[in-house]
């Protein structure tokens, strides 16, 4: 018998504590099992064993990633101050949720229709945000990969200790997003001196 209470959202809600304090990598069915103070069979009612939950960790992730970059991000913003809201949201989430954060950067897998979707949906996001910059595509998805990678990069090496030196990590991040505003509008100004 299951115990009182337990559902499929509380064992993955549960499941994204563990993975944000202990690593998405080294989640466990049998430590959540102990988290959760059941026997790891008990689990099964509620998941279908460990992929099936790295699945739900994924679209919960991508899910209140978008929730919080499109907070962050308002539409009435100008295009400069949407970007940077985005990139400080961005570092936020992966800073404040680094198991969920890790658990949203594979790409969805052919049997993975949920994931796909909410990988959709927060990309429809982002491409809508830079198509504020002018770009169309194939450029927006080049676009999104590059912002994806460099802010990716930056909360990567931090979450490491990977940034010694003495100056601000803050200004050096605010920097970074500067440099991909610029980018972004030096790529549009390319394109439009291309255009016939």
């Amino acid at each position: 018998m299951p115990r009182a209470g337990l559902t499929p959202d509380t064992v993955v809600s549960e499941a994204a504590l563990l993975a944000d304090r202990d690593g998405f990598d080294r989640l466990t069915l049998a430590d959540l099992a102990a988290h959760l103070g059941v026997r790891s069979p008990s689990l099964y009612k509620h998941v279908g064993g460990l992929p099936d939950l790295q699945r739900r960790l994924a679209v919960q992730g991508l899910r209140e990633l978008q929730a919080v970059i499109g907070d962050a991000a308002g539409e009435q913003a100008s295009a400069s101050a949407r970007l940077h809201q985005l990139g400080h949201a961005y570092r936020r989430f992966a800073t404040e949720r680094p198991g969920l954060y890790a658990a949203t950067l594979r790409a969805p897998a052919a049997d993975e229709p949920d994931v796909a979707r909410a990988a959709g949906d927060l990309t429809a996001f982002v491409l809508k945000l830079l198509a504020s910059f002018g770009l169309r595509r194939p450029d927006l998805v080049h676009a999104a990969r590059s912002v994806r990678s460099a802010l990716h990069g930056f909360v990567a090496l931090e979450a490491v200790g990977g940034f010694g030196l003495p100056q601000s990590v803050d200004e050096s991040f605010a920097r970074l997003l500067d440099d991909l505003e610029a980018a972004l509008r030096s790529r549009r100004r390319r394109l439009a001196g291309t255009a016939v």
